[in-house]
């Protein structure tokens, strides 16, 4: 019986730590990848026969098709028909195949492209998880999307888990990198970079320190201060090194202000300036359309526009990177597309909590100033 205890506290214990590294950075991170890869299989799997099908019936639509036609004109030839009568079934052959086409492009999501090779599919491992990553993200360009039964069901089961694990990681690695973003910009920008806003910093921490010496005098002493001598600058150095006297020796045990406290945690705090997330964010998103305007031939405008959509989880579907098969490595380029968005939006996310925390705290200076 004691083993069996300790056994299933063992269990327990390796079970507890699980969940914490689950729900860790990495562990958040190797899960929505696992997920993404996983999605990339799945779909894969349930969609590839359907378009594979597709193909091989539009392909033997177009062979009955061409063949109808060779025995029209060879009845022409013959005499067999007039042409009035050529020209009335060539239009009923024409539309008949138009029809075809309407629904195997609307119904059957076939893409015109009939190659039978295995990089000529929407439905490849790399067609498929930049699918599943558009499904957890939200963004759902729809330029594919499943036609079976059996894909729209699990597209429904799929986004019901990836969308909120999706949401708790981008919340989680965005704190993350808005902590340690901010710890950045507190050592380069302010310590390095802004030495001249530390010294005013440094000025207004002595004021302040000045101010609570001759408070405590002021209320214990009835006498002028002109008569006791204070150097201030040399009772501040003191207070640094932890020596509470004056230059008499007497203890400087001030009274404390708490609005003082408040405007020390005030200064203590340091936020990032809401320009400078812009500029992170716009420079993201110019980075991204010069590089899709190598890899897709696109000017900069659609770039741009492309990468400001896609990273907004709006998502139109109308460009989308690597979707002419004619280009070299389009398998490449959506695996490299899901980098770029995977970590895009871990951006955008420390963006939006960096911004976030900047704007409370110019609210609350409003609200202490009224």
């Amino acid at each position: 019986r004691e083993r069996r205890r300790r056994q299933r506290q063992r269990v327990v214990g390796c079970f507890k730590k699980f969940v914490t590294f689950l729900f860790s950075h990495i562990g958040l991170a190797a899960l929505v990848v696992g997920y993404s890869i996983l999605g990339g299989f799945l779909f894969r799997w349930i969609e590839a026969p359907s378009e594979w099908q597709e193909k091989y019936r539009i392909r033997e639509v177009r062979e009955d098709i061409v063949e109808q036609l060779q025995s029209t004109a060879t009845h022409l030839k013959e005499g067999q028909i007039n042409a009035t009568s050529f020209e009335n079934k060539v239009r009923g052959v024409l539309f008949h195949y138009q029809k075809e086409l309407i629904l195997a492009v609307k119904e059957k999501g076939w893409d015109g492209n009939d190659d039978m090779s295995e990089s000529s599919v929407q439905w490849s491992f790399a067609g498929a998880l930049l699918y599943a990553v558009t499904v957890i993200t939200t963004i759902g360009y729809g330029h594919v999307a499943p036609k079976t039964s059996a894909g729209r069901i699990v597209t429904i089961v799929y986004a019901l888990i990836g969308i909120p694990l999706t949401f708790l990681y981008l919340s989680n690695i965005g704190n993350f990198l808005a902590d340690a973003f901010r710890l950045f910009y507190k050592k380069v920008c302010c310590d390095v970079f802004c030495c001249k806003k530390c010294e005013r910093k440094r000025k207004r921490e002595r004021l302040k320190m000045r101010r609570r010496i001759v408070k405590n005098h002021t209320m214990g002493n009835s006498t002028a201060l002109h008569d006791m001598a204070i150097d201030m600058d040399c009772a501040y150095d003191q207070l640094e090194l932890g020596e509470y006297t004056d230059l008499k020796g007497n203890a400087l045990n001030f009274v404390d202000d708490p609005f003082d406290y408040e405007d020390e945690d005030e200064d203590a705090k340091v936020t990032v300036p809401v320009s400078i997330c812009l500029i992170l964010i716009a420079g993201y998103i110019f980075a991204g359309s010069v590089l899709f305007t190598l890899w897709e031939d696109w000017d900069y405008l659609t770039g741009s526009y492309f990468c400001f959509i896609t990273l907004s989880t709006i998502g139109f579907g109308d460009i989308v990177p690597g979707t002419d098969m004619k280009e070299w490595a389009s398998h490449e380029k959506l695996v490299l597309c899901v980098l770029w968005l995977a970590f895009g939006l871990s951006l955008l996310a420390m963006c939006f909590n960096l911004m976030q925390e900047e704007v409370k705290e110019k609210i609350k200076r409003i609200g202490r100033k009224i």
